[in-house]
């Protein structure tokens, strides 16, 4: 399956919804900061809010389709193509963006061992060096 992003709101809004459905359950905090945090990321500033949620409701039905198999998992193979897909339509910029919001909603609530692994793939495939790594971690109070 070729993966590709034309827009770089799509590539942001496929790296959170697979940050949060990486642990099979999505919270309302995840929920309250993706339409605070993200929704204030400049590249989202001339949506409306109603512009927006539909923008993430079609994400979001997307990427259950292409990303998950029958029992809610996230599929490893798909989600390595996505985060190309990333990279190839982001510049190092806002890859350095996605990946500090996906620190962001996976640290909003309870950190799980699947968001740690997913967030690692980002690092690599995002090439995301260890220093800024470690500041994204350090803004949000956790540390990998």
């Amino acid at each position: 399956m070729l993966i590709k992003y034309e827009r770089a709101e799509d590539a942001f809004l496929a790296v959170a919804w697979a940050i949060v459905v990486a642990d099979r359950v999505g919270s309302a905090l995840e929920r309250n900061f993706m339409h605070a945090d993200v929704k204030s990321i400049a590249l989202f500033n001339d949506y409306t809010e109603e512009e927006y949620s539909n923008m993430v409701g079609a994400m979001y039905m997307k990427a259950n389709q292409t990303f998950l198999d029958e029992s809610g998992v996230l599929i490893d193979e798909r989600v390595l193509e996505m985060i190309a897909a990333v990279n190839d339509c982001l510049n190092s910029e806002d890859c350095l963006e996605v990946y500090r919001m996906a620190v962001g909603i996976a640290c909003v609530d309870e950190l799980c061992k699947e968001e740690i692994e997913l967030l690692a793939l980002l690092q690599s495939g995002l090439n995301i060096g260890e220093t800024d790594a470690i500041e994204a971690h350090k803004e949000f109070k956790y540390m990998i």
